[in-house]
């Protein structure tokens, strides 16, 4: 009552970090998800789409991205996947350098522009074992913390993929934004980001913002 919202109860099993707030570019309230929010409810895309055109009568956008699956991804966050910039654009990580971007650009490229994370093109790191483990362990940087117009990056094992990351980011959106590379150094965490070995994410799923007025 306090912020006087019109507050929505609808029948989903649903994780916060699994939920993508954003506008596309026809300035429509859009909501990302990873389609694992389907295996957790027991639904099609059709039921799903369906329940959600019931409770919301088509004023937000509902966008599934595809989910690998447990073994390549356990979590299954969107906040792992893609996150929101501005209006009608969005950052989504470095699929690109897996040959596996389509699943993720395909149902967002005609509602946003895409800026993407690419780590395959930093010279020397081929072969070398974090090469080997980009896959698990890459999507720690776009799951950074946003505070505001401050956007907190965690370190992994290798100071050059640190430091292309948090530049990408940066440029990605733009010189208002403040981005951080914190001494919080993410590699053991993510090794095996399996819900039953740790809290079960990265550092936006680690942390909670409180709303200040100062």
């Amino acid at each position: 009552d306090k912020l006087n919202l019109n507050v929505v109860t609808i029948p989903l099993i649903l994780d916060g970090g699994n939920v993508i707030k954003a506008i596309d570019k026809f300035g429509k309230p859009t909501i990302i998800m990873c389609s694992k929010v389907l295996n957790e409810n027991k639904l099609s895309k059709e039921e799903l789409t369906d329940l959600w055109d019931q409770f919301f009568d088509n004023q937000i956008r509902l966008i599934l991205i595809e989910w690998e699956g447990k073994d390549e991804n356990p979590i299954g966050h969107a906040d792992g996947m893609v996150r929101y910039i501005t209006e009608g654009k969005v950052l989504i990580t470095n699929y690109c350098d897996l040959d596996d971007e389509e699943r993720l650009s395909e149902p967002l490229k005609e509602y946003f522009d895409i800026e993407r994370l690419h780590f395959g093109d930093i010279e020397g790191i081929k072969g070398t074992k974090m090469w080997s483990l980009l896959k698990s362990k890459s999507w720690g940087y776009i799951n950074f913390l946003q505070v505001g117009k401050h956007i907190i990056v965690p370190k992994l094992d290798w100071d050059e993929l640190d430091k292309a990351a948090v530049q990408q980011i940066q440029q990605a959106f733009g010189a208002s934004y403040e981005v951080e590379l914190i001494d919080c150094d993410m590699t053991q965490i993510l090794e095996n980001p399996d819900v039953n070995a740790n809290s079960g994410g990265g550092l936006n799923c680690l942390t909670w913002t409180l709303f200040s007025e100062d």
